[in-house]
């Protein structure tokens, strides 16, 4: 079982999108899905600035729809740890200058 659910996350995880990463993001914690949790993550930081940042701006993108779902239906701890590793990310990129 161990390996069909390895190889099934790692299918899911190549065809993620940013209308489907928060739908499999919270399946995915929700069923202890490590390796599908970890490469979800991974996509909403690489597309941070699509799926949260410019979600604020236009509310007309299905992507940005997207977040506005998944923050009212997912659970507050899986929000937060979306949002630190989006944070985390950003102030790795972000260099002050004085």
């Amino acid at each position: 079982m161990t390996a069909l659910k390895v190889a099934c996350e790692q299918q899911l995880s190549l065809q993620l999108t940013t209308d489907s990463v928060f739908a499999h993001l919270v399946h995915a914690d929700r069923h202890n899905a490590p390796t599908l949790k970890e490469n979800c993550l991974k996509f909403v930081v690489f597309h941070a600035a699509e799926l949260i940042i410019s979600s604020s701006s236009s509310s007309s993108s299905s992507s940005s729809g997207a977040w506005h779902q998944f923050t009212a239906t997912a659970p507050s701890e899986l929000i937060f740890e979306v949002l630190e590793r989006v944070f985390a990310q950003a102030n790795n990129h972000h260099y002050y200058h004085q």
